[in-house]
């Protein structure tokens, strides 16, 4: 496995980049040397032909990046593969709970009529009590509060516990 701070110091220890490869007048490779583009102090070298120290460290560079860069690419690849994924991951659950927020708002919204249909069903019963009678024995209790949807939920609720 490689050590990222190590590839890191080895990058700064070397002649600063770009880089090109050096071809002579007859189309020869020369070398490397830092891209003539850039400004490097002002100075444009062949790899080979600097000191001793950044020759060696440039070398060492150049070694280790036959196998670093190869190593850090499938690594960065890798790592975008795996945001993609949780990315498109987070996305299905927001769109799920999206639908299930929806969901919600429609059974609130129906329960909300069937609480109004409630009403409106108690004060129809009470009407028709007050006008015919039950043929039923109902509790004195609801049938005082017989307008109230609380008091036949309660009356029906025990009824089915019973």
């Amino acid at each position: 496995m490689r050590n990222a701070k190590s590839d890191l110091a080895l990058c700064a220890k070397a002649t600063p980049g770009p880089w090109m490869v050096a071809i002579d007048g007859n189309g020869n490779i020369r070398g490397v040397m830092p891209d003539p583009e850039v400004v490097h102090d002002g100075e444009i070298f062949f790899v080979h032909n600097t000191s001793r120290t950044n020759l060696e460290n440039d070398c060492r560079f150049a070694v280790q990046a036959r196998t670093a860069l190869p190593y850090w690419i499938n690594l960065a690849v890798a790592a975008e593969n795996r945001l993609a994924k949780l990315t498109a991951e987070l996305y299905e659950r927001d769109l799920a709970m999206q639908n299930e927020m929806e969901a919600l708002g429609c059974a609130d919204d129906r329960a909300e009529r069937l609480e109004q249909a409630l009403e409106e069903a108690c004060v129809l019963i009470t009407n028709h009590v007050n006008a015919y009678g039950t043929g039923m024995d109902l509790p004195m209790d609801l049938l005082a509060n017989s307008r109230k949807p609380e008091a036949w939920k309660k009356y029906f609720m025990l009824e089915a516990d019973q």
